[in-house]
C-alpha cells in the first residue's frame, strides 16, 4: 500500500487524495482537513517516523479507536510502512471490547482521539491501558494527560530524526 501511495504522490502530487468528513468537528473537533498525494505522503512518513522513535516495530499490534478522519488512513498508513498490525476498534466500542481486543491482541500500544463525538475515549483507554500489562504506549489525537499528544510529537521530529527513522524502518 505505501508503494501504491508513494506511485501517486510521484505523478500527481497536488490531485486531492484524501477529505476529512464534513462532520469532523463534531467527531474529534478541529477543522476538515483535505489532503494532496504528496501531503499525505509527507504526513505518512512523519507519523511512521513518530511510531518508530517510540519504540513500535514490525509485528507489533496497534489498538486504534478512531473515527473515520484522515489521521486513521495516515495511520494505517505509517503503520504498513512499518510492518505494524492495526487491529481496528470501532468508535461505538467501550472499555470491555477494548479490553478484550487488547488481550486477544497482545496490542502494545493504543491510538485514539482525546475525545470522540463528545466522549472521553482518552480517559476510557487509560483504563484499558491500567487493566492491560502489554500495552506500553497510549497516543491521542489531541493533547491529554497521560498519553502522547500526536500533534505535539509530530512537531517535535526534526529532519534528522525523520532521517534516521527512515533508516531504521529499513533495517
Amino acid at each position: 500500500m505505501p508503494d501504491l501511495m508513494d506511485r501517486a504522490a510521484a505523478s500527481t502530487p497536488g490531485l486531492e487524495a484524501l477529505v476529512d468528513p464534513p462532520n469532523r468537528a463534531a467527531l474529534v473537533g478541529g477543522a476538515q482537513r483535505r489532503l494532496s498525494w504528496s501531503e499525505l505522503q509527507a504526513e505518512a512518513r512523519r507519523w511512521s517516523a513518530l511510531l518508530y522513535v517510540h519504540g513500535l516495530r514490525k509485528d507489533d499490534v496497534l489498538l486504534v479507536q478512531l473515527p473515520n478522519t484522515v489521521e486513521l488512513v495516515i495511520l494505517y498508513l505509517a503503520a504498513w510502512r512499518l510492518g505494524i498490525m492495526v487491529t481496528p476498534l470501532p468508535v461505538q466500542h467501550r472499555e470491555k471490547e477494548a479490553i478484550f481486543a487488547a488481550r486477544q491482541t497482545g496490542a502494545s500500544a493504543i491510538v485514539t482521539a482525546r475525545d470522540i463525538a463528545g466522549r472521553d475515549s482518552l480517559a476510557m483507554m487509560r483504563d484499558v491501558q491500567s487493566q492491560c500489562p502489554t500495552i506500553d504506549l497510549l497516543f491521542a489525537v489531541g493533547a491529554g494527560e497521560g498519553a502522547v499528544c500526536i500533534e505535539t510529537a509530530l512537531a517535535g521530529l526534526d529532519e534528522t530524526t525523520l532521517a534516521d527513522a527512515a533508516v531504521g524502518q529499513h533495517q
